[in-house]
């Protein structure tokens, strides 16, 4: 009897080992969703408490509930709840999905855990996948390159991104969506797409540009504040959707300047997710803008969840410096104005009128290269 038990639980967890870093709504609902064609650990911080001071670990072995996310969610009872430390060793792929500000501090945490608890580290084949939307404020470093430094055992070709327009609720009700896994070769993606789509509910497309596709979902979400800020002040879908698309314009130049592709700003992490988050209530950085525009404040963490718009703001106005402010202002005026906003005390309905005034003579794209090389030029000197 206890055979023919071990081969149907053998039949089910047929899959890769996966692990998921990450409690809060996307990573609870990737490893509820992966679970059921995968063998997967959700991995959570014994030092983490839910409101009435019982352990989240606890809770969430013992009931298969997660109550911080969605108002307390039932995952899959073949999603095995483990120590942060467990989730993460002996593993095909880890999937890490943490708040960008704190990615770097967790990951340090998480190694000594392992090295003490377990007596190992992560497996050098394992394959990294960032689930991550921002980029840190003080270094101006994409998630990836985050983790490549926390994680030096892991070769470099081992890490990948998702993303696309994939609001966590959503894929956690099982709707049919799609995103983009990017990874360093073509095998990789196209292996990593097969493996992680779910058919009729997560359906993920191939790409070797990691650079745009990490660049693209950060700049997005300060975007989405200022969306956010203009739905519930200035009342104007015109002039807020003028935002957005001038917005979208300057986000293609970031994401050209970081080595990015431009390409990437129109597959399903780009002009997809750009556009959902900039127009959706369920949107955090969204939520934040109306935040914004009611309170006159603005917070990177909030009972809604972490808005990567208001970091991210901060790390790309530090490469604004080094660019020079004229060049700045020329060709990225709303991620300009919208890091002066959110950290400088800027009137906000003065930053939009501003914005919305200064492209009358927005510069072509293709004329955009040439200040690029000049820039460039700079950077390297």
């Amino acid at each position: 009897m206890k055979d023919t038990q071990k081969q149907i639980e053998s039949a089910i967890f047929d899959g890769k080992r996966i692990g998921v870093i990450g409690t809060g709504a996307f990573g609870t609902a990737m490893a509820d969703l992966l679970s059921e064609h995968h063998q997967v650990s959700l991995g959570v911080r014994e030092e983490s408490i839910i409101e009435d001071g019982t352990p989240l670990l606890k809770c969430m072995s013992t009931h298969h509930i997660n109550p911080k996310v969605f108002n307390g969610c039932r995952v899959n009872k073949r999603l095995s709840i483990v120590p942060d430390y467990e989730a993460a060793v002996d593993k095909e792929i880890l999937i890490i999905i943490l708040p960008v500000k704190y990615l770097r501090p967790a990951m340090t945490e998480l190694n000594k855990k392992i090295t003490e608890k377990v007596g190992t580290s992560i497996h050098k084949d394992t394959i990294i996948i960032s689930g991550m939307k921002g980029i840190e404020a003080n270094t101006a470093k994409r998630p990836t390159q985050i983790l490549a430094e926390t994680l030096p055992q892991i070769d470099k070709k081992n890490f990948a991104v998702l993303a696309g327009a994939t609001f966590a609720k959503e894929i956690y009700e099982r709707h049919n969506l799609s995103a983009t896994i990017a990874a360093a070769t073509k095998n990789r993606a196209a292996d990593l797409a097969q493996t992680l789509s779910i058919n009729d509910k997560l359906n993920l497309h191939p790409s070797t540009d990691i650079i745009g596709t990490e660049v693209l979902g950060a700049l997005k979400n300060i975007v989405a504040i200022g969306s956010g800020y203009l739905a519930e002040s200035e009342k104007s879908e015109g002039a807020r959707h003028t935002f957005i698309g001038k917005a979208f314009i300057e986000a293609q130049k970031l994401v050209v300047f970081f080595g990015g592709r431009r390409s990437s700003c129109f597959a399903e992490a780009g002009f997809p997710d750009f556009m959902m988050t900039a127009n959706a209530d369920m949107s955090r950085n969204f939520s934040a803008g109306v935040h914004l525009a009611k309170h006159g404040k603005i917070a990177y963490d909030s009972d809604k969840g972490t808005a990567e718009g208001v970091n991210t703001s901060i790390a790309i106005y530090k490469l604004f410096d080094k660019m020079g402010p004229d060049f700045a202002k020329k060709h990225f005026k709303i991620f300009y104005e919208m890091y002066h906003v959110m950290h400088n005390g800027k009137s906000p309905d003065k930053c939009f009128r501003d914005i919305l005034s200064h492209y009358n003579a927005e510069p072509e794209l293709s004329k955009f290269r040439e200040s690029m090389e000049m820039l460039r030029y700079r950077f390297r000197r």
